[in-house]
């Protein structure tokens, strides 16, 4: 083979390489949805049950991410105190490799805290943990991972019906073979108001990976309608 031969052809694998590799490069900024149906019931005092299910996309909107269906119950310990758990399936479309289910628990608990006539804080601890493909595996080698999510919240009483608010969170991750991190930050700013038997939250979203050389930077319209019966 001549050596022009032998040059086209090295010129022409760095050039194919390059191409692959660049389809492969990591979106940080994107898009999308979060649509939420939920319904919740008294049980006896001071108890409540809630199901939900969610859609989630991706991709300017474009692309189902996530289908989610969880239920749980609510306790109100006090006036500033809440406890509430649920469980969570979750079939992940994900972004660049094959779809997968995910089974999670969430054990939640609240403190609200007054501010002024119109304001109130509130904080929520959140404990959960996910298991990949829990069924599909037996027998092998699980993907678990375990959050601790730490969430501030004020709202504002602007009226009968309107509460404006905004949120941040962080999660603190730890999966196996990693150590424990802020993996993701989380913010929203919204309205959640009454009509009727029915509650309507509506914010806009932002969440941005954390530790990673390329984070993604997600914004998201999210909307949800809880009935109560």
């Amino acid at each position: 083979m001549h050596s022009t031969q032998r040059s086209f052809l090295v010129l022409a694998t760095c050039f194919l390489q390059a191409a692959l590799s660049a389809q492969e490069v990591k979106v940080t900024r994107d898009l999308g949805t979060w649509w939420s149906a939920s319904v919740e019931t008294s049980l006896a005092p001071r108890w409540k049950f809630q199901a939900e299910h969610q859609l989630r996309t991706y991709g300017n909107a474009l692309e189902l991410d996530d289908a989610i269906v969880d239920a749980g119950v609510k306790h109100k310990v006090s006036k500033q105190v809440r406890l509430s758990g649920a469980l969570r399936f979750t079939h992940n479309a994900r972004r660049r490799l094959d779809s997968e289910n995910k089974y999670r628990y969430n054990v939640d608990a609240h403190w609200i805290q007054p501010v002024g006539e119109r304001v109130s804080l509130r904080y929520r601890l959140r404990h959960e943990q996910e298991y990949t493909n829990l069924f599909e595996l037996l027998g092998q080698t699980l993907d678990v991972e375990s959050k601790f999510r730490h969430r501030v919240k004020a709202f504002y009483e602007a009226g009968e019906t309107h509460r404006p608010y905004a949120s941040v969170e962080v999660h603190r991750l730890t999966k196996m073979f990693r150590t424990p991190s802020f993996s993701q930050l989380r913010m929203h700013l919204g309205d959640t108001w009454n009509a009727g038997n029915k509650q309507w939250d509506v914010s806009i979203g932002y969440t941005r990976e954390l530790r990673v050389p390329h984070p993604l930077n997600f914004v998201f319209l999210f909307t949800r309608c809880n009935f109560e019966l």
